[in-house]
């Protein structure tokens, strides 16, 4: 499919997927979900399914499973910065909601294999995430493998379902590098990010009891944003390194990396670095 056939695509079910996850009551009180554009893209460029309804409720599914995943990422935020038990208990209840829905579609057009992967992709996401909140010295390398695991596992999860083989590295390096910035971003814009906390936790060796965890101090969040920034810098080369020794054909890969570079360039600590040499 071409470019701009796969844009239209994925615009088209980006407005089918905001009406799917429209939920009134749930709405008057949780921020809405966000639908990754990108990933989204991504999930429409890998398949080479051409039945229509098939194509469409695998993506949408996967997409679901993704939303899922981020919403009940959002209550470990809201026990690290506020108390309000309704928004906490929404956010499960819409989490679990989306989670449900990806299971029904799937089954009704019997895609056995798919729900099969997606299924234990949430199951290891979970582990994942389990282990950065309560593992004991990892390392810098160590956090990163992990992130990159969770953030690439439903579409990895999905390539192996329709093409028999796992995303490259250098996308999966991709992706990572664009949520480290995005993550950079939220900070910068004065609120709080989750994952960088999370970050800052294992690299200033601050261990999380089961019942309680808290933000970093300053000290420590400042020790943790330098350590984002100089990471940030060294995905980004990986990763230009590795599309120009790479046969990638995939204009999509190309127009994420084009726009994490544009961000970059805007970015308070790396508006004076040179992210647009030729090459």
């Amino acid at each position: 499919m071409k470019s701009d056939d796969l844009y239209l695509e994925a615009a088209q079910l980006k407005d089918q997927m905001q009406q799917i996850l429209y939920h009134p009551y749930l709405f008057k009180y949780i921020e809405p979900p966000h639908i990754d554009d990108d990933k989204l893209l991504l999930l429409c460029s890998l398949t080479p399914e051409t039945d229509s309804l098939i194509r469409k409720e695998t993506i949408v599914s996967s997409m679901l499973v993704q939303i899922a995943l981020d919403m009940h990422e959002r209550i470990l935020l809201i026990d690290l910065t506020s108390d309000n038990h309704k928004l906490r208990q929404l956010t499960v209840l819409a989490g679990d909601y989306y989670s449900s829905l990806y299971y029904e579609r799937l089954s009704a057009i019997n895609e056995r294999r798919l729900t099969r992967l997606l299924a234990d992709g949430i199951r290891l996401i979970n582990e994942l995430k389990t282990q950065l909140l309560y593992a004991k010295d990892l390392n810098v390398d160590q956090i990163l493998h992990i992130k990159c695991n969770v953030e690439n596992n439903v579409i990895n999860q999905f390539s192996i379902a329709t093409k028999d083989k796992e995303l490259p590295l250098f996308v999966q390096e991709l992706m990572l590098l664009k949520r480290l910035i995005s993550e950079k971003i939220i900070v910068e814009n004065g609120q709080h990010s989750l994952w960088i906390h999370l970050f800052g936790r294992q690299l200033n060796q601050i261990y999380s009891s089961p019942d309680k965890i808290e933000l970093l101090s300053k000290k420590d969040n400042i020790v943790t944003l330098k350590t984002i920034d100089s990471t940030i810098r060294n995905t980004y080369y990986r990763v230009e390194e590795a599309l120009a020794k790479s046969n990638n054909n995939n204009n999509i890969v190309s127009t994420i990396f084009e726009n994490q570079k544009a961000l970059l360039n805007q970015m308070a600590g790396f508006a004076n670095s040179n992210f647009s040499k030729e090459g």
